[in-house]
């Protein structure tokens, strides 16, 4: 016999990798042909490797990107520069990036890939002097 009701199918679960979380990304201290950036990082235990992408500020297209830490994997776990803190083990790095035009505006933003996973952080905007 039947009543009408019919059991509702369980909706499909995804499961999403634990990320490194970005503090904090800063495109500082302009220089004549470019800048210097200090960023850390939430590491959540995984190794990690990170670029930065340039843009014309303005544009869409990424005219230049630059490897993160002269392209180190790092492993929060036994870098010098990573401790920890109340959330995680924090990591500070900073890069150069050299090469751009003298008193233009660019925007920056940090690409982190870890366990398989990316996060991208906001365009951070910089004016080389």
């Amino acid at each position: 016999i039947s009543t009408g009701v019919t059991s509702a199918r369980s909706a499909a679960q995804s499961v999403i990798a634990a990320l490194p979380s970005i503090q904090s990304f800063g495109a500082g201290r302009p220089t004549s042909t470019g800048f210097a950036a200090r960023n850390s990082f939430i590491a959540a235990g995984y190794t990690y490797t990170y670029i930065l992408q340039i843009r014309v500020a303005g544009t869409t297209s990424i005219i230049r990107t630059v490897q993160g830490s002269n392209g180190v994997e790092i492993d929060p776990t036994t870098d010098g520069q990573c401790s920890e803190g109340p959330n995680g083990l924090y990591c500070t790095k900073s890069d150069n990036v050299d090469g751009l035009d003298s008193g233009s505006t660019y925007e920056v933003r940090m690409v982190v890939s870890a366990n398989n996973s990316t996060y991208r952080s906001e365009w951070s905007t910089v004016t080389t002097q």
